[in-house]
């Protein structure tokens, strides 16, 4: 009887968890990158983008950088200014 009453609130529990967490991930813009590094090695960082017209945002925060990546998505014309 006990583990019966448990299951319900424990199930809505893991249900709701996960939804909240899918809902941020995507409307929240997590870092694809952290560099947290003191003195001249955040200059020797280079960072590049598989995806075509692929580019990162970066971000200073404190001692750390963060890189954010963005793409167009393909299949979209982006007009004739667009680039390669």
């Amino acid at each position: 009887m006990t583990l019966d009453r448990l299951l319900i609130p424990v199930a809505s529990c893991v249900v709701l968890a996960t939804v909240t967490f899918m809902v941020a991930v995507m409307l929240l813009d997590f870092p694809t990158v952290v560099v947290c590094e003191k003195g001249t090695t955040l200059e020797n960082v280079e960072v590049s983008s598989t995806r075509k017209h692929g580019y990162f945002d970066e971000r200073r925060v404190g001692a750390c950088v963060l890189y954010f990546h963005h793409g167009r998505q393909p299949g979209v014309d982006y007009g004739p200014f667009a680039g390669d």
